[in-house]
């Protein structure tokens, strides 16, 4: 191991278009999360609907299930809420 990056670099997958947006919404309420005495906290669903209200978006049942899993994973514990 070098430490460094191989030339070929890291290539994130592409997300399809239909999904995209999500994972948008989940990185700026990801960067705007609380943090307690343990760590990183679940996004609430306070935060979510001040999100929502300020940006005029009226997300879909399924796109809510999805940044609520989005959470979960990067807090390391499922989370099917």
């Amino acid at each position: 191991m070098t430490g460094r990056m191989p030339q070929e670099g890291i290539n994130p997958a592409e997300l399809p278009e239909a999904v995209a947006h999500i994972w948008g919404w989940f990185m700026r309420m990801n960067a705007c999360r609380q943090i307690g005495m343990g760590g990183a906290l679940p996004i609430s669903y306070l935060e979510m609907l001040a999100f929502f209200q300020l940006e005029g978006h009226r997300p879909e049942g399924w796109e809510l299930d999805a940044i609520l899993r989005l959470d979960g994973i990067a807090l390391g514990s499922p989370r099917d809420e």
